[in-house]
């Protein structure tokens, strides 16, 4: 069986789906890690931020992939972002978090 067939028979057999979401389940665990925080607030976050790069994966390699049609796109935007904790960011912070948070930022910015 050719490389393209067997593609083509993971697909048709649903495979390839159970193996994206087999994937997906696998990086939800870091949420869970020991080294996450513990609290609700903060766990729905992750997940929050981890669907965001779901979905900016989903627009590189699926959306935006076409060789015969090749276009630029913004990977990181307001909708995705990559992580960076900025001063907005922290300003929408939950009150409790955000004393937290804008004592990082401060002891990063010093």
């Amino acid at each position: 069986m050719s490389d393209h067939s067997a593609a083509d028979a993971k697909i048709l057999d649903g495979s390839t789906w159970d193996e994206f979401c087999d994937a997906l389940k696998e990086a939800g665990r870091i949420v869970h890690s020991e080294n996450a925080p513990q609290d609700a607030f903060n766990k729905a976050e992750g997940y929050r931020y981890l669907t965001r790069l779901l979905r900016g994966g989903l627009e590189s390699y699926l959306e935006f992939s076409d060789p015969l049609f090749p276009q630029l796109r913004c990977g990181a935007h307001e909708t995705i972002k990559l992580g960076r904790i900025t001063r907005t960011t922290a300003m929408r912070a939950r009150p409790s978090a955000r004393n937290s948070i804008i004592a990082s930022l401060a002891s990063v910015t010093r």
